[in-house]
């Protein structure tokens, strides 16, 4: 059975940013990211669904969220993820990051240049307060929304648009919004699980790999 252990890494300014790993030999890891004013239990089942299908997910609580002491300020957001990332990069493995709504604009400032080789964005937000005078990074995204008419036609387009390198859009028309349909959707989950084997462990073929017996 596959276990969660407790993981921590540096943030930014030195606080201890706490989560789970689900630990998988010479795999490559999904790094999970909530929504701001949430925590890792947003989550659900996907750690241990990303883990059967061959991956080694790392969940974590940004600081002043869940697990994590401090001070909850979204201004600090990518500088925390981008020390959790270099942390991660030690490795020298390619890495998956999984982000939402506001968090997720930290996606468009990290990228292949620190290892961070495909990401998916859950119905992502553009914060002025991250994304004024922060460069933008290549690196392929898979964009997933819910089933709000308002937030396609207006916010996941101009988020879209925003980014750099390839990008593809994935439109839910399912009443699961969020992060949960990752997890509770099944062509959504689909549609990640052969975006990350393909892009994320380079394989030829679409078909993700069978969940495994452990």
């Amino acid at each position: 059975m596959s276990k969660r252990i407790p993981i921590e890494f540096t943030s930014s300014t030195n606080e201890v940013i706490r989560g789970i790993q689900i630990a998988r030999t010479g795999a490559n890891p999904i790094l999970l990211v909530h929504s701001f004013d949430a925590d890792l239990d947003e989550f659900g089942s996907l750690p241990e669904q990303l883990h059967a299908r061959g991956y080694e997910p790392i969940a974590i609580d940004l600081i002043g969220h869940g697990l994590s002491d401090g001070e909850h300020e979204l201004s600090r957001v990518h500088a925390d993820i981008r020390s959790v990332v270099r942390q991660i990069a030690s490795t020298s493995r390619a890495i998956g990051c999984v982000m939402s709504g506001r968090v997720a604009t930290v996606g468009a400032h990290i990228g292949r240049d620190e290892n961070v080789v495909a990401q998916v964005l859950v119905s992502p937000e553009l914060d002025d307060e991250i994304q004024t005078g922060e460069l933008r990074r290549q690196s392929i995204r898979l964009i997933i929304h819910g089933d709000d008419p308002n937030m396609a036609a207006t916010k996941t387009k101009s988020y879209f648009s925003y980014l750099l390198g390839e990008k593809m859009m994935v439109l839910s028309s399912d009443s699961h919004l969020g992060l949960a349909q990752l997890s509770q959707v099944d062509h959504i989950r689909n549609h990640m699980e052969i975006f990350f084997h393909r892009y994320l462990s380079q394989k030829s073929e679409t078909k993700p790999m069978a969940p495994s017996k452990d």
